[in-house]
């Protein structure tokens, strides 16, 4: 209540002093400080619709302006009580839009953060996916080398080992041939 006081107090002295201009004017001078106030108002009311939803803020104040003025310059109490009527159900009406437009907001903000976090799950898994390509075929290049190492050392190990192993096995590398051009002829 009293913060509501000080509002209203302080709307009441903003209003007197944007006022001031064309009241203290002297007589002769009243309507060029009344149309420069006027062509002051119309620059703000400008610049006042540019800004986000101010078309529709000065809607809104404009409408509560008439209304409230309709309530004091009503000549009758039913003219008063009617206005008071139709502020209420402008009230009404305006706080369901205003609860119609925060549920598209929310829903609008929900979409959008779905969106975001679906797409940086796709781009986690994407990252994902080529990382295990890139190790699969890091493993399988690995596996080739290793395959054609093997396989070019064996052959190395196999000429170099060869006569070992004929050694071990107890016979000898030299071709039959060989054997009995060498070996006397049995008796």
């Amino acid at each position: 209540q009293v913060l509501e006081k000080r509002r209203q107090v302080q709307c009441a002295v903003d209003l007197a002093q944007r006022l001031e201009a064309v009241v203290v004017a002297p007589k002769e001078s009243k309507k060029q400080a009344w149309e420069q106030w006027e062509a002051e108002r119309r620059a703000e009311v400008q610049r006042l619709a540019q800004v986000p939803s101010g078309l529709e803020m000065l809607y809104h104040i404009g409408w509560l302006y008439v209304n409230g003025a309709q309530q004091w310059l009503a000549g009758s109490a039913l003219r008063r009580l009617s206005a008071k009527v139709e502020a209420k159900a402008h009230l009404l009406k305006s706080k369901g839009e205003l609860a119609a437009a925060a549920g598209r907001t929310a829903y609008s903000v929900n979409s959008i953060v779905k969106s975001t976090e679906k797409k940086k799950q796709e781009k986690e898994k994407e990252k994902a996916e080529r990382l295990e390509k890139a190790k699969v075929a890091a493993a399988t290049e690995a596996a080739e080398t290793a395959e054609v190492n093997d396989s070019t050392g064996s052959k190395e190990k196999d000429s170099k080992s060869s006569p070992r192993r004929a050694e071990a096995a107890g016979t000898s590398s030299r071709t039959d041939s060989q054997a009995a051009a060498s070996d006397p002829a049995p008796a």
